[in-house]
């Protein structure tokens, strides 16, 4: 998925959501300087949320997390939160296609994944930049 903001959707609710409290996690240690005011927009709930995935496996992590909103973890409406910053920032930052990739990659999406929505335009952001896909 080229845009994490539009991933986001599809995980709550779903089997996977426990997933976003292993990029929350990431972007507290790839961010230092927003931890706090990331911290700041989560809920006790949320809190426990990003200790308990700090320190399982996917496996566990969907016994514990699967088919669970992504509202409890939040302190604000969380579409909101994702559109405001630091979050904005971050997400963007990683956005397929805002940089050329510096090494081969090879895209695999599966059309039919009930959890990862399959769209053509990943190749397509990187072609843009002149790398072959």
């Amino acid at each position: 998925m080229a845009d994490l903001k539009e991933l986001l959707p599809y995980a709550d609710g779903s089997a996977l959501v426990g997933v976003v409290g292993y990029a929350i996690n990431g972007a507290i240690a790839a961010y230092p300087e927003h931890a706090d005011a990331i911290r700041s927009k989560l809920t006790p709930r949320g809190q426990a949320m990003l200790e308990s995935v700090s320190r399982q496996c996917v496996g566990q992590t969907i016994l514990d997390f699967a088919f669970r909103h992504l509202q409890p973890y939040f302190t604000e409406d969380v579409w909101q939160v994702i559109n405001e910053e630091p979050f904005s920032s971050i997400l963007d930052e990683q956005r397929v296609g805002r940089y050329k990739p510096n090494a081969p990659v090879l895209i695999n999406s599966n059309r039919y994944d009930p959890l990862v929505p399959w769209t053509s335009n990943d190749q397509n952001l990187w072609m843009s930049l002149g790398e072959a896909a």
